[in-house]
């Protein structure tokens, strides 16, 4: 795992992140179990996103990890953007 890949799943996903966003999309209790399951969830979704994104960013000669790569590596995956 290469250091851009460490650094993005170390941080910012916590349970109390992951409550908030349950609060905002309309639940009024989040259980910890559910906290840590939406945790998990989104760090390997970060993780496989990240992984993805360097493939193009290697691809193309660079060192750093770009917004287009991430673009590019979403439109490879079907999800559609608006940008």
């Amino acid at each position: 795992m290469s250091t851009i890949e460490k650094k993005t799943i170390r941080t910012g996903i916590t349970e109390g992140a992951m409550a908030r966003l349950a609060i905002k999309a309309g639940a009024e209790q989040v259980s910890a179990k559910l906290k840590q399951a939406l945790v998990k969830s989104a760090k390997a979704y970060a993780r496989k996103l990240v992984r993805g994104s360097l493939q193009y960013t290697r691809h193309r000669g660079g060192r750093t990890l770009a917004k287009r790569d991430v673009a590019q590596y979403l439109r490879l995956t079907g999800v559609v953007m608006y940008v």
